[in-house]
């Protein structure tokens, strides 16, 4: 093969005789040659057969199903979750307005009247 490129193509020629004759060249074929081209070559391929409009809203759509650690959740866990969220939201709330509505929400939990 290389014989018939070296009789037919005059590039070819010109890349063989740079390269055989600087390091620095010969380095910067092997990396455009071997790592610059394939990933190219990949990106070309993905974009012309994956449809990235349709794909993005698939993955965010699946995405919005997963907790924090990337695991799906029941519907069940998701609303626990939530839950949870709100009610640390209100102890903060009333701790910072001074604590006295932490109080009651203690003797209620409690089941202690007021």
């Amino acid at each position: 093969m290389s014989r018939f490129l070296w009789e037919t193509s005059g590039a070819y020629r010109a890349l063989v005789r740079v390269t055989a004759r600087s390091k620095l060249a010969m380095g910067v074929f092997v990396v455009v040659s071997c790592v610059a081209v394939p990933l190219g070559a990949t990106y070309a391929v993905m974009g012309a057969t994956n449809p990235e409009g349709a794909e993005d809203a698939r993955a965010r759509e699946v995405l919005a199903g997963r907790g924090m650690s990337g695991r799906r959740e029941s519907l069940d866990s998701r609303m626990l979750r939530e839950r949870n969220r709100q009610n640390l939201m209100d102890m903060l709330r009333d701790a910072n307005d001074g604590g006295a509505n932490m109080d009651a929400r203690w003797k209620k939990a409690l089941g202690k009247r007021t």
